[in-house]
């Protein structure tokens, strides 16, 4: 079978990581798999295996990495969208979902459609890679992943239908992402299913053996996760600065970047918990500076399923966590971690708590590592979801972290 991927990037989010386990699952002897990267340069290409075929960047996408003065000189259409999307963009309310069609409006236009025909083309997450491949890759069948909390207001969804509805099927990758998708009533619920975010435990060990720096602090806390609004971080600073009135003697390294990295120091400081946390930036790998962690903290309002949890349990280390909605999906309340609250005062109960109590952190990472490392079937059904067999109910083709 030939099959089409799109993502927007690798860069490291959660989707990206997921899809890299996806291709690394993927049986190449019957299938041959062309990845088409909206965006070029994340750092996790370097993990793409070398049988996947990585399609040039997008000639538009490329063109737009020079100024719009020089795109303008070259192609008066092409610069004039350029100018107009960087326009709309600016409107206070461009979130991501807008930005999403903003760039579809005024680049659709001059984007190719693949000539190539496939098997299956899948958009691996919302947005760009969807309208991509629901419009420019020829294929017998198609499937959209949905990996995030995917909630549209009226106009979005009256813009989106029409990419969907040339989905086959729609692949959730919890049972709350499905439920919030399907409010969106977007396509026929009968075609959206779930198969849920996929990690690799073994190399994720493997890779989190690797040599780091070592990190410093009595306590260890480590936060993944793009800064932005909904991770939560205004909950994290606000956490930290109760942990410390309460002379907790720790450090919390927070590993990520994004369009709210410089409010949030600000907030820090104004905190007074600037010296407590640590901003390291995105790692390539991460997992080793995971590892040292005495507890995980995720802060988040919303997830679709929560891969830096994953992560976390893979490797042992304790889970604090919001009870976002997609929580439940992997995490047991005082079985494999904890699920806390969204407000600052109780996540820090939680926290002090577990660091305070060395028997339940070891309880909950021995019951994390043995659930982390099951399901040696997990390759058969990646291929058997490329082939399209038999039909995926929600109750038989759930799949956990192998």
């Amino acid at each position: 079978m030939r099959i089409h991927i799109t993502i927007e990037s690798l860069e490291c989010a959660g989707a990206e990581k997921s899809l890299i386990t996806f291709l690394n699952l993927i049986d190449y002897s019957i299938h041959t798999v062309d990845l088409q990267l909206i965006t070029k340069g994340g750092p996790l290409e370097k993990m793409v295996p070398a049988e996947v075929h990585v399609l040039s960047e997008l000639e538009y996408v490329a063109k737009c990495r020079t100024s719009a003065g020089a795109m303008l000189k070259e192609n008066l259409s092409m610069g004039s969208d350029r100018i107009r999307y960087s326009m709309l963009i600016r409107h206070p309310k461009a979130d991501n979902r807008r930005k999403a069609r903003y760039f579809w409006q005024t680049a659709a236009k001059h984007i190719p459609i693949n000539q190539q025909h496939y098997d299956v083309a899948i958009a691996y997450s919302q947005g760009i890679p969807t309208f991509y491949a629901a419009e420019k890759v020829r294929a017998n069948s198609k499937l959209a992943w949905v990996n995030v909390s995917y909630e549209l207001n009226k106009k979005e969804t009256q813009f989106q239908r029409v990419f969907y509805e040339k989905m086959n099927q729609v692949i959730a990758v919890s049972e709350s992402a499905k439920e919030i998708f399907s409010s969106n009533q977007l396509i026929d619920p009968e075609k959206i299913v779930i198969f849920e975010d996929i990690l690799d435990a073994g190399l994720i060990r493997s890779l989190a053996a690797e040599a780091s720096p070592k990190l410093k602090g009595n306590v260890k806390i480590v936060t993944i996760g793009r800064l932005a609004r909904q991770k939560g971080y205004d909950r994290l600073i606000e956490t930290a600065a109760i942990l410390k009135n309460k002379q907790i003697d720790f450090d919390w390294y927070v590993l990520g970047k994004g369009p709210l990295e410089i409010e949030i120091k600000d907030m820090a400081k104004e905190y007074g918990v600037n010296d407590n946390i640590h901003f390291l930036g995105v790692k390539d790998n991460p997992y080793p500076y995971l590892k040292q962690a005495d507890v995980y903290v995720q802060t988040s309002s919303f997830e679709g399923y929560g891969i830096a949890i994953a992560e976390a349990r893979t490797l042992g280390v304790p889970v604090v966590t919001t009870p976002f909605d997609a929580v439940h999906q992997q995490m047991r309340h005082m079985k494999n971690g904890v699920i806390s609250a969204f407000e600052p005062e109780k996540l820090a109960e939680d926290i002090s708590k577990l660091i305070n109590n060395k028997e339940l952190r070891q309880h909950i990472s021995i019951a994390q590592i043995n659930e982390t490392s099951v399901d040696g079937d997990l390759k058969q059904k990646v291929n058997d979801l490329l082939e399209q067999k038999g039909g995926y109910s929600v109750e038989k083709n759930t799949i956990p972290i192998n």
